[in-house]
This record gives C-alpha cells, structure tokens and sequence, in this order.
C-alpha cells in the first residue's frame, strides 16, 4: 500500500542546496489530493535502523547488520563522484567536479555532516547532495526524503509511478513528466520533466532528480540539461533511465568511502 507524505517542515531546499531537478527552486508545495503517493522500495521493518548498504549484485542492492552511522565522507568529492559518473552524465565528458564535505552548523539541523558536489559542462549540470543523519532518528531521516525527494505536487498531480504522462503548463507550453520508486534503500523516488525541443526556445526544460534513503543517509541527484546549447535529445524515458543510473552509482559509492 502506498503512503501520503506529509507536510515538509525546517529549512527548504534553496537554503539547504539540493541538486536540480523537478521539484528544485524553492522546494516542493506540500502535496494535495491525488499526488504521487510513496511507497517503500524496500520493506525492511522495524530493524531499519541497523541495516546498511554495501554493495550491488546483478541490480539488486544487498545490506547487512550493522547498527553504525556513517558519521563522515571525503572531502574531496571525486572520491564519490568518479570519473565513470561524469562521463555518464554528460556524454563522455569529464569535467572538474567541486564541493566537498560540510560539518558546519549541521548539529543545528540533526546531521553528522553534509556532502555537497557539482560540475558542469557546456550548460548541462550535474549535482550531488548526502546528507548524513542520526539512523535512530528515522523521523528526521524521514522528513529530509520528504523534503527534497517529493516530486511537485503540481507537475506530477495524479500521475500513477512509471506513466508517461504531459503536464500543460498553458499558452502552448507542455511537459512530458515521469516518475517513479526504484528499489533503492528504504524508501526512493525518480522524477523527471521533458520539453519539446520546439517549444522552449532558448530555454528548454529538461531536467530529473533522484532522492534515496538508504540507511543514516539521504542521497539527492540530480541532472539539468535545460541551459545547455543544444537539447541533449533524451526523451522522458531515456533522462529517467540516466538519472535512476546514476542515482544508483552515487548510492553504491556512498558506503564505500564513507567513515563510521
């Protein structure tokens, strides 16, 4: 059965950064009747809170007992956003990637730190966000993946999980949207919107987001094509299948670098 998400509380995406996507520029509004609803990728229980992610096996992601937090992350975040990564999001490229791991004034938001790292090419962008939290804290946990992993309630309003679907925005100006809950983690979302390459203009939008939680981490991706020069030439299903990849390439490299 699916679950309604509540309402986001604390500070919003714009003064946390979350990566670009769907629902980036101010946060999403709280859902309303007939939003995407949320279910859990995978059902784990009560004993939640002590698992952790390690590895992927043919797709499927393994966990096992651990009962520790991830407390830290490299500082330098070519350690978690490799070159494979890059290359993946942007076409073959490689650009530098910046950003780096922040202990700062996290206490005051109930984090053991964040994670913050971008690169760019040609006007496509690509970001990475982890927030490492308390896993006996599932309710904070809870809201920081209902915060930045609830897909616009606007954009998204009634669509079922893997549906293509056009969202009309008026005066001639349509979207296609996509979204779904891969299983990544406790809980997971991919979404993305996809314009015409003949209706923006100079402006095209064409961007996804990944938000995973997985363990004492929340995990947000996201790729934004929409100030390149040339439209990428993705359609909706195709951006989708690149931001899931590469939401699950950042999940299986997160427990691989990270300290406890």
């Amino acid at each position: 059965m699916g679950q309604t998400p509540h309402q986001p509380q604390g500070p919003s995406p714009a003064e946390s950064g979350p990566p670009y996507g769907p629902w980036s520029g101010g946060g999403p509004p709280a859902p309303g009747a007939g939003a995407p609803k949320r279910r859990r990728g995978l059902v784990v229980g009560a004993v939640a809170g002590s698992l952790t992610l390690v590895a992927a096996v043919g797709g499927a992601l393994l966990w096992v007992d651990s009962g520790r937090d991830f407390v830290s992350l490299p500082d330098d975040c070519s350690e978690v956003v490799g070159e494979e990564i890059l290359q993946e999001a942007f076409d073959g490229a490689t650009p530098e990637v910046t950003g780096g791991f922040d202990t700062d004034d996290t206490d005051d938001l109930g984090l053991h730190g964040e994670l913050r790292c971008s690169a760019s090419h040609e006007g496509a962008k690509f970001a990475v966000t982890v927030l490492l939290s308390d896993r006996e804290d599932e309710k904070r946990l809870d809201l920081r993946f209902q915060q930045y992993g609830t897909p616009d309630a606007e954009l998204f309003d009634g669509v079922p999980a893997g549906e293509l679907a056009e969202h009309d925005f008026g005066e001639g100006t349509t979207v296609d949207v996509l979204w779904d809950e891969p299983p990544l983690g406790e809980r997971s979302v991919v979404s993305v919107i996809v314009q015409d390459p003949g209706e923006g203009g100079y402006f095209v939008m064409e961007s996804g987001q990944g938000a995973v939680w997985a363990g004492n981490a929340v995990v947000l991706v996201g790729l934004d094509n929409s100030m390149a020069p040339e439209p990428s030439g993705l359609d909706a299903r195709s951006l989708h299948d690149r931001v899931g990849s590469l939401t699950e390439a950042v999940v299986e490299q997160v427990p691989r670098v990270a300290e406890k």
